[in-house]
């Protein structure tokens, strides 16, 4: 069992972080003795590893302000996504010379950061991130790979309960975009209550007060990066609902 971050999500059915923790540790209680669990130092806190029967490797978080390894992907939190990987293939045994391999030969994976096509020359990428980690996160790794371009964020939100509960991390994830879309929240799972409790226009507002930031339609944003983008633009196209639909209306003139 590799954990690779305990930060709380899901809160709209755990409730609260205690919740949330207590299901993991519940997790980890069922691994057997000739078990294994990794986990990074950093979430050890959150558990009580006494009550785990197989063996604990504890990682220490890796230096990734340097790369670590020449990965084909880009972030911060893919040279850590590699770190933890390498963990986990040395415990089972696999030969440095074959993960080093494999880390270096990983082109990604369906819908995280992937790849789409080119617009008018605009480059476009598509990723299921819906929470403000993710989406610092892949922005950072954008920039990583676009310096200069203008990016624009086309986000949709996923469940009015996590806008609500994460509307300050929200108001702060868009840092390195150019510009950010915002389209209506995705609902699914929400109560009444909970629509009632936040809207897109309110994580618009929150936004502007650190970017440029806008209320935009599917459809508006679609026909936008249609008719306006050039080689200049990269959009990145964020959410786990079913904003990917926007790709269908996207490379009508190719």
């Amino acid at each position: 069992v590799l954990i690779n971050s305990l930060e709380p999500d899901h809160l709209d059915y755990f409730g609260t972080k205690d919740r949330y923790h207590a299901a993991y540790q519940k997790f980890i209680e069922k691994i057997p003795a000739d078990g294994h669990l990794i986990l990074f130092a950093r979430d050890q806190q959150h558990l009580d590893l006494t009550k785990v029967r197989g063996e604990v490797h504890i990682m220490e978080d890796p230096d990734t302000s340097r790369k670590l390894y020449q990965l084909r992907i880009p972030g911060k939190h893919n040279q850590r996504n590699a770190y933890a990987a390498e963990q986990v293939a040395s415990v089972l045994g696999v030969f440095p010379e074959a993960i080093k391999c494999g880390l270096e030969n990983f082109n990604g994976t369906w819908r995280r950061f992937e790849y789409k096509g080119s617009v008018n020359g605009a480059k476009v990428y598509d990723d299921y991130g819906h929470h403000p980690t993710e989406i610092k996160a892949t922005i950072q790794g954008a920039r990583e790979l676009y310096p200069d371009q203008n990016l624009v964020v086309v986000f949709q939100p996923h469940q009015y309960s996590r806008t609500a509960f994460f509307l300050d991390e929200f108001a702060t994830a868009f840092k390195g975009a150019s510009d950010v879309w915002i389209t209506p929240i995705y609902k699914v799972r929400d109560s009444q209550a909970d629509v009632q409790k936040v809207s897109s226009e309110d994580l618009v507002t929150r936004i502007n007060q650190q970017q440029n930031a806008e209320l935009i339609s599917m459809e508006e944003a679609a026909k936008r990066i249609n008719s306006n983008s050039g080689p200049s633009d990269v959009y990145l196209v964020m959410g786990a609902g079913n904003i990917n639909g926007i790709f269908s209306k996207l490379f009508l003139n190719l």
